[in-house]
């Protein structure tokens, strides 16, 4: 029988279980809106200041390099951005991340000048992007949608 050299063997032990950080998470993270704000309008842009709420349902740490995102209103692109997470979200926690976006003055115009067309129904929206998550191969999809306000049914 023929035995591996110690470096060969120490390579081949630790290329293993380097490959297990790469395979999926048992569940993905869960990704929600928790709170959006203006921050400033230069030029032709607004900016905003996004809170997403990142929950990790699994029993090893999830280890945050960036997040890339576009907020979603009414069916059409609102805003987006990029940032960067240097976080390391505990098994069976969450943290809620400040993130910037920007939109175009034309998008936001569009969607002032929609508003009369949705009278009494909520405004929708959706948050779509991906998580960047270190020591793994590829980016983790997310997506998180809800309604704001609408009239409410008058009596029946």
């Amino acid at each position: 029988m023929k035995t591996w050299p110690r470096p060969a063997l120490l390579a081949l032990v630790m290329l293993y279980g380097g490959c297990a950080s790469l395979g999926p998470l048992q569940e993905p993270p869960v990704v929600s809106l928790a709170a959006i704000e203006s921050i400033a309008a230069e030029g032709l842009e607004q900016r905003y200041r996004l809170r997403l709420r990142i929950k990790n349902p699994n029993p090893e740490p999830l280890p945050l390099a960036g997040v890339s995102f576009r907020l979603v209103v009414n069916g059409e692109t609102f805003a987006d951005g990029v940032s960067p997470a240097d976080v390391t979200i505990e098994p069976f926690s969450e943290a809620v991340l400040p993130m910037e976006a920007t939109s175009s003055l034309y998008r936001v115009y569009r969607q002032l000048t929609r508003m009369p067309d949705r009278e009494g129904r909520p405004l929708e929206w959706r948050v779509e992007g991906s998580l960047s998550i270190r020591g793994r191969l590829g980016n983790v999809p997310f997506e998180a949608k809800g309604e704001l306000g609408g009239a409410s049914p008058g009596p029946g």
